[in-house]
């Protein structure tokens, strides 16, 4: 999905061989032959070569990248893997013309999905034909409509309107949103398990958590934006991984790629970037405005962006609770300090009471 991207910010040719297992076999250990820069990010900001501030990672931010890329024990210098794609993820980011000229066009499919089915009348035929000018997602559509949670029959869905029966217009809404979204997710490497896969599903339950915390505030109705910004929050990620897993080609394959200098620059561009993509896709104003919250939801007023940044905390909190990272009283800690409505605060004791089930279980 990004192929035009990575090839515009890694034109030089390529120098090195990958060796796209050494990451995993190195991700608790530190390798003794790296030289660090002088940079040191764990005392205060820094700023780097192009101006950008980079922050100190906090504890929570840590935790979850010690669940992703696993524990970077003392490795808290710029070492040159992390350089190199700083500077890559900078140049995209101060590069207007690279992002409009190789990001990847969104769909009309989503594009027509996002503006008409919110209308009480729309027009279901013209809905789906155009989706199904867009063979992949149409079948994905299908796909969803048969899963057991939507199926309603023994009989099969074979087309697009019997899913839509199955689906209902919000079921259809999300599930062709998700079909897409999941495409720009790295899949073609053998670390899509060990990172792709985990942001992923971190995305996805961010989506399904941003609605219903949404929905139970102020008795609001429609939560397809929340679900929507909610499913883009971690767009960031996904790209930056993609631009890490092509600098295995162009600095020493023996760097590790889970320092915590690295985690920090994932820190502080990874919402740069989603916020850059929403605003290349031209994102209703809302969408755009909510992503750019996500910096700084205390001070917003924006339902959405909060309801987004809370369920964000959320699955985050679940996923290191589960990689016992974090104990119970961790868990609930974090809820205080981080999250402020009601609905995402009986969201956070739902899924705590389910995770300690599921321990108890197991």
């Amino acid at each position: 999905m990004f192929k035009k991207l990575l090839k515009a910010l890694f034109s030089k040719k390529i120098k090195n061989t990958p060796d796209l297992e050494y990451f995993e076999r190195t991700r608790n250990s530190v390798d003794s032959k790296i030289q660090p820069q002088t940079i040191d990010f764990t005392q205060s900001s820094s700023v780097s070569s192009t101006g950008i501030t980079i922050k100190p990672i906090n504890q929570h931010d840590a935790d979850f990248h010690h669940y992703l890329f696993g524990q970077s024990e003392k490795q808290n210098k710029l070492d040159p893997f992390s350089v190199f794609v700083s500077s890559k993820i900078e140049l995209l980011l101060l590069s207007p013309k690279t992002l409009i000229d190789k990001l990847p066009v969104l769909p009309s499919t989503v594009t027509i999905l996002m503006t008409t089915m919110k209308e009480d009348d729309f027009n279901l035929n013209e809905i789906l034909k155009i989706i199904e000018q867009e063979p992949s997602i149409a079948a994905d559509v299908i796909k969803t409509a048969n899963s057991a949670f939507y199926k309603r029959s023994e009989r099969q869905v074979t087309d697009l309107k019997s899913a839509f029966m199955n689906l209902g217009s919000q079921g259809l809404y999300e599930s062709v949103l998700i079909s897409y979204t999941k495409k720009l997710s790295p899949s073609s490497n053998i670390y899509f398990k060990q990172f792709g896969e985990k942001i992923w599903q971190h995305s996805l339950k961010t989506a399904i958590y941003s609605k219903d915390i949404y929905i139970n505030s102020n008795d609001n109705k429609d939560g397809s934006t929340a679900y929507l910004v909610g499913l883009i929050r971690n767009l960031g990620k996904m790209v930056i991984f993609q631009i890490m897993i092509e600098a295995f080609s162009h600095v020493d394959p023996n760097v590790p790629p889970n320092s915590q200098a690295f985690k920090n620059l994932i820190s502080t561009f990874s919402t740069r970037l989603t916020y850059a993509i929403a605003k290349h896709w031209q994102l209703p104003t809302e969408i755009i405005n909510a992503i750019a919250n996500q910096t700084k939801v205390k001070s917003a007023t924006c339902e959405i962006a909060q309801a987004v940044y809370e369920a964000n905390i959320i699955s985050e909190l679940e996923y290191i609770f589960e990689a016992d990272i974090i104990d119970e009283s961790e868990f609930k800690l974090r809820c205080r300090q981080r999250l402020s409505s009601t609905g995402a605060f009986k969201l956070a004791q739902k899924t705590i009471n389910k995770l300690k089930q599921a321990k108890i279980t197991d």
